[in-house]
């Protein structure tokens, strides 16, 4: 007999959010799910629709061979994210429970640490070179 994989899940936690994964019954490190605080799902996300390319087939080892499942916050927005091995991500938004497009995601995220990084080096400039 063949173990499934974990599916990766964030829950709800006394007003934050943490990474976990779940053995929920119809997983199979196939799904991403969102749940409450009282460990009922929210949302859950199928990772063959999300990507464009599933190298996985029928395989029950699962999509996040690469552990990289992160929480972050970008314009008092709170994110959900799964980078898969291969390189792709799904994103979600906790806020409104909903996945959104990675690719405007990035985007997004590299003009908010552009700013970032812009105000830090602008702090560490001398005044009157910036």
């Amino acid at each position: 007999m063949t173990m499934k994989s974990p599916d990766s899940a964030v829950r709800r936690r006394v007003n934050q959010w943490t990474v976990t994964k779940t053995k929920h019954p119809i997983g199979g490190g196939l799904n991403v799910w969102v749940f409450d605080e009282h460990s009922q799902p929210l949302l859950c996300v199928d990772v063959r629709e999300q990507f464009a390319s599933f190298p996985c087939g029928s395989s029950t080892a699962g999509y996040c061979w690469k552990q990289l499942s992160y929480l972050v916050t970008i314009n008092e927005t709170e994110y959900f994210v799964v980078h898969a091995w291969w390189g792709e991500r799904i994103v979600i938004d906790l806020d409104h429970l909903v996945v959104v497009n990675a690719l405007l995601f990035l985007k997004q995220a590299n003009a908010c640490l552009s700013e970032l990084d812009f105000r830090s080096a602008a702090a560490t400039v001398p005044a009157g070179l910036v």
